[in-house]
């Protein structure tokens, strides 16, 4: 309910995605049309993002009225748009399973990492204060609208040299295990960007200091450091206990009323930038690193060094949180079940420039996306199938709220095509110039084109 959008569910697909790889499993996800609570434009929604992101099965859990349903999850008998999206989704289905089943979702070269170390010493969890947790959701949603490509990484994964492929990797943790770190420091001297946030994995499997961190990040020394009125905004579960857990940070409930600490800028000229400091703060102290961001007091915000062909960034707070809060509207919480409450709204207006200060400059100059579309809201993934016929699906996921009359897709790297469709429009014609397939459609709120090569 308070999540910044329903686009989360490919955040959690992704997830799962990283862990179904190594034997193709199939990810079995619950997309829920429940009524009163869902709407039909998030059912939809739900229903293409976790496809696009690599389901394969889809569970209703209870698409049934509530005179017959056992728990409160059903879908009320008067609630005809909801019922007929039931209908039109699960025949959309059999369109589109000649394309899905046997396809995968296409790798990313981008990657965001998952450290089992920090989840068992952190403790966190979806009733705490998971600030890592909620800056990887926020780089994750930075990174799709900039339509680009994500993949989760494991820490295994650094370690056993499966992050090769990998351009980019943004680390949230505060915790990492010793050898990942000292894989990642090999990755990025061969070429990769590691991008730290507000923790960086000073701390390692033993609870102790990493001894690498330090030379990896440039530093002398680093302390971490809470916003002084953290409890007005996220309270303690026992508001007598200075020590007990705090609850969980809800974007939408909370973000927008939220008052920064402190602020940080780095850039220039046009590209300058500004993040007000939420949650927490890294009080840092270079040593052969570069400073590429400053606090309001002119201390470092940013440190940056080189390593080899690569480089490693370390921002001293959470940007991610100050993206979302950029797109987010000061209005009453509630679990209204229409798509103008704030349970259900799409926030469209995040700062553009605080986006390509988190995404685009640490792309490499030979990045290509693998599909670009006239608007940054619309979610797409490319989905491969090569038995039998070589064919591919692209979801297109409408999340800016609105119709779209006329949107421009561009997919790279398709020079021809002997059919084209989608599965609002039917047969499309295409333009195959300077690498890219071009295809014009109007959106409503999903589709998916059809292409076999």
């Amino acid at each position: 309910v308070p999540e910044f959008s329903i686009q989360v569910m490919g955040y959690m697909v992704s997830a799962f995605r990283a862990g179904a790889k190594y034997n193709n499993d199939p990810i079995h996800m619950y997309v829920m049309p429940h009524s009163p609570g869902n709407t039909p434009r998030d059912f939809r929604l739900s229903f293409y993002t976790v496809l696009a992101h690599g389901a394969k099965q889809i569970n209703y859990f209870c698409a049934s009225p509530d005179v017959v349903t056992r728990s409160e999850n059903h879908i009320a008998v008067d609630d005809t748009p909801m019922w007929k999206a039931v209908h039109d989704l699960t025949h959309e289905a059999g369109v589109i399973e000649d394309y899905i089943m046997d396809g995968k979702v296409r790798p990313a070269q981008v990657g965001l990492l998952l450290s089992s170390v920090d989840e068992l010493i952190g403790g966190m969890n979806n009733q705490n204060l998971a600030a890592h947790n909620n800056e990887r959701k926020a780089i994750y949603y930075a990174l799709r609208h900039a339509q680009v490509p994500v993949d989760f990484l494991t820490e295994d994964d650094v370690i056993d040299g499966l992050a090769k492929n990998y351009k980019v990797i943004y680390v949230t943790q505060r915790w990492m295990h010793s050898k990942a770190l000292e894989a990642l420091r090999k990755w990025t001297q061969a070429g990769g960007t590691t991008i730290a946030l507000c923790g960086g994995g000073f701390l390692n499997e033993f609870n102790q200091e990493n001894p690498e961190v330090n030379l990896f990040y440039g530093v002398k020394k680093q302390e971490l450091k809470e916003d002084p009125n953290l409890d007005k905004w996220v309270p303690r579960k026992d508001p007598k206990d200075s020590k007990s857990e705090r609850f969980t940070l809800l974007t939408k409930q909370d973000l927008p009323l939220y008052v920064p600490f402190d602020q940080a800028t780095w850039g220039e000229g046009d590209a300058k930038v500004s993040a007000g400091l939420m949650v927490w703060k890294q009080i840092l102290t270079p040593s052969d690193g570069k400073v590429a961001g400053t606090y309001k007091d002119g201390k470092p915000a940013i440190v940056e060094k080189q390593h080899g062909k690569g480089r490693a960034v370390l921002f001293g707070f959470l940007p991610g949180q100050a993206y979302l809060k950029s797109g987010l509207l000061i209005i009453p919480a509630d679990r209204g079940s229409v798509d103008a409450s704030s349970t259900h709204y799409l926030p469209t207006e995040m700062d553009k420039g605080l986006r390509a200060a988190l995404v685009d400059v640490f792309l490499p100059k030979d990045f290509v996306r693998q599909i670009v579309c006239s608007e940054d809201l619309v979610e797409t993934t490319c989905i491969d199938t090569i038995k039998l016929r070589k064919r591919l699906a692209v979801p297109l996921m409408n999340y800016t709220g609105n119709k779209i009359g006329k949107l421009t897709v561009k997919i790279s790297g398709i020079k021809k095509a002997s059919s084209i469709r989608s599965v609002e429009q039917g047969k499309l014609i295409a333009e195959f110039t300077d690498g890219y397939m071009t295809i014009e459609l109007p959106l409503d709120i999903t589709d998916m084109l059809l292409i076999d090569h």
